[in-house]
């Protein structure tokens, strides 16, 4: 640079250097003028200048085509609608709206995995409607489109043919057999049980949680748990044993030794009851905990009284708590729930619990005929009026919520002991043809 320099002021020196008069005849005016050299030198230098330094920089055109561009590869992408790689048929397992993130489960391969989303991503309903990341659920079925490489998440749909059933509580499980209502279901091999805690076992579900269920055509690929159980132990129960636990009119338990039941979550009303003596308390149950009751203060004297049956058609049959009665006579019972079975041939069999609470109390049992399907003829099964069996259940001074029928596929937590019941009933209704236990 300093010979570049020295030869542009060596130049500029030898422009500036004065110049030999010649002979030319100069005018009045022109004799009293001088003329400036600076504008001429600072021209000639600003030319060597910007040609020295464009020959610096500028390559020649024969080392720009010889000479290949060197490319780095950074593995940055674009965040834009239609980049991906990839795609699933996945349960969304889990969303994260603080840290933008979502996981899924495989549903072939039960492989879990976690993908980026971000404003790019798009999310559509089963119908094809937009919907945001906000409107999504754990357990939804999803058919995904991703950036394996950058772990993003490029769209999102939920399954056309994917259904589901919200907050059931009528279902009977059993291992990998669902029933809800009439219909049944499998559970597929990588049936995945979430809820708001994260992942749980389906061996730890009970009868009287509230679930919501995730499947296609006839299999569940997904349960979420929306409410889930507590545990009640009873101390002080010896006297209460045989009798009947109930929980709110939602559960009827028959009272055994070391006892110990899968109760719902929340506040209810708990009774006890046996050989005429009950108990009611407010009780509170904490999801995951178990609420010990001593019921041993509500031992009083047995309490009796009768009560009577109408029985339409009158040849029917009824056992209470196990046992054949005339239903002609009077019969005396406790106060308290009974569990009543009523059997006819070529009737709907009705299974249910009655409540003594008065003296005198009658009942009314009204049987249907059984229909192509095992129910009444009308689809609906046995009737009764007030104090008697309504719809297959006891009505009026009865427990008719989570009762056990002839044509109700709901079950109570109770179902082994009145399905034992049943079966001891009807075995001996073919032993005493006749109705008459004689």
């Amino acid at each position: 640079m300093k010979k570049i320099l020295s030869g542009i002021f060596k130049i500029a020196k030898k422009k500036m250097a004065p110049k030999k008069p010649t002979k030319v005849k100069k005018t009045k005016a022109e004799k009293g003028m001088k003329r400036p050299a600076w504008p001429m030198v600072f021209t000639i230098l600003f030319w060597l200048v910007e040609n020295l330094l464009t020959g610096c920089s500028a390559p020649s055109t024969s080392q720009a085509q010889s000479e290949p561009e060197t490319r780095y590869e950074t593995g940055f992408m674009m965040a834009t609608p239609g980049n991906y790689d990839s795609a699933d048929y996945a349960v969304l397992t889990k969303v994260d709206l603080v840290n933008g993130t979502m996981q899924f489960e495989n549903m072939a391969t039960g492989l879990f995995y976690t993908l980026d989303y971000d404003g790019a991503t798009s999310y559509e309903d089963a119908h094809g409607v937009g919907m945001a990341a906000a409107q999504l659920s754990p357990g939804m079925i999803t058919y995904i489109t991703f950036m394996k490489t950058q772990k993003r998440l490029n769209s999102l749909a939920l399954l056309p043919e994917s259904f589901h059933y919200d907050e059931v509580t009528n279902y009977v499980l059993d291992g990998h057999n669902l029933w809800i209502g009439d219909n049944y279901y499998s559970l597929s091999d990588h049936v995945v049980v979430l809820s708001e805690n994260g992942p749980r076992n389906l061996e730890d579900l009970a009868a009287v949680d509230v679930l919501t269920f995730y499947g296609t055509d006839k299999s569940i690929k997904s349960i979420y748990v929306n409410r889930s159980h507590s545990y009640l132990e009873l101390t002080g129960d010896s006297f209460f044993e045989g009798g009947f636990l109930e929980v709110s009119n939602r559960q009827i338990v028959k009272i055994e030794p070391d006892m110990r039941i899968a109760v719902p979550a929340g506040e209810y009303e708990v009774t006890v009851s046996a050989k005429g003596c009950s108990g009611t308390e407010k009780l509170t149950f904490v999801e995951g905990q178990t609420t010990k009751w001593d019921v041993s203060g509500y031992e009083a004297e047995v309490k009796e009284t009768t009560v009577s049956f109408k029985l339409r058609p009158e040849e029917a049959r009824i056992y209470i708590d196990g046992d054949y009665v005339d239903s002609l006579e009077k019969v005396t019972l406790t106060y308290g729930l009974h569990h009543i079975i009523a059997v006819c041939d070529g009737y709907a069999t009705i299974s249910d619990y009655i409540k003594v609470q008065q003296e005198n109390q009658e009942f009314e049992i009204i049987m249907e005929k059984k229909g192509s399907d095992g129910t009444g003829e009308d689809g609906s099964g046995s009737s009764l009026s007030e104090n008697s069996v309504s719809d297959n259940s006891i009505s009026g001074n009865s427990i008719s919520e989570n009762t056990i029928s002839g044509n109700n596929t709901e079950k109570s937590p109770s179902e082994n002991e009145a399905e034992r019941l049943k079966e001891a009933a009807e075995e001996a209704a073919r032993e005493h043809g006749d109705g008459s236990g004689k």
